[in-house]
């Protein structure tokens, strides 16, 4: 019997082998430099968390299997979709919710691994804004997803390994604190962020959030496109 431990070290475990291989690139810019992973780390995360939450877990060595190749990230799981069909041949977002593992599912939710039921495939569209750059195969026995390496034909001045800009100090313009600079980076990761999802990655609250984008805004840094509720975040550097 699977402990709640071996799943979550199953879930670290993938995506530590992912992070190891998702690098960088970068492209200069008059007063700072863009960077660019190859993978959406909080894509990888929404993917990882969803093999182990429909796996089959019946089937004798049956593993899931990450693959990383030039050009794009496989993983595959045992299984199919829960209900027999094949998932190429419907409309990803209204896929009714079925859990093969409603347990597991749980105990995910309950530790703030995923959100609200039947929001992964919405969630995953958001953060990659481009539904090219992930495809879902599925028959009776597997569930295959490939997820395409963003910098693979990208127009960028270089590619590095992801701890190269760990000690880069990025001069956005004067009086940048902290908080600002994380927040920054957040963006660049996914437009569509929240300020919940912000809240969770800086533990700080909301006013403080609110406080340090509207900063960030009155310096022309970022700005708002559209609604709070259905907009994005642009970056102005």
């Amino acid at each position: 019997m699977l402990l709640d431990n071996d799943l979550i070290m199953l879930l670290e475990n993938g995506f530590n082998f992912i992070k190891n291989y998702n690098k960088k690139a970068w492209k200069k810019l008059p007063r700072t430099r863009v960077e660019y992973y190859d993978y959406n780390e909080r894509v990888i995360t929404e993917l990882l968390v969803n093999a182990l939450i429909h796996r089959m877990y019946d089937i004798v060595g049956a593993e899931i299997h990450i693959d990383i190749y030039d050009d794009r990230l496989e993983i595959e799981s045992p299984g199919g979709m829960y209900d027999g069909s094949v998932i190429q041949n419907q409309d990803i977002l209204n896929i009714p919710s079925k859990r093969r593992n409603p347990i597991i599912a749980d105990m995910f939710q309950r530790l703030d691994f995923m959100e609200r039921r039947g929001s992964g495939f919405k969630k995953i569209y958001e953060a990659l804004g481009d539904k090219d750059k992930i495809k879902f195969y599925s028959n009776r026995t597997d569930f295959k997803v490939t997820l395409m390496n963003e910098n693979y034909s990208r127009e960028i001045e270089n590619i590095g390994d992801k701890n190269y800009t760990e000690n880069y100090t990025e001069n956005y313009t004067e009086n940048i604190n902290e908080t600002q600079r994380k927040l920054i980076e957040l963006i660049k990761s996914n437009p569509n962020i929240t300020q919940k999802i912000m809240m969770e990655e800086t533990n700080l609250s909301r006013p403080a959030i609110t406080l340090n984008l509207k900063q960030l805004k009155d310096k022309k840094i970022i700005e708002r496109v559209g609604s709070d509720r259905k907009g994005y975040w642009k970056l102005l550097i």
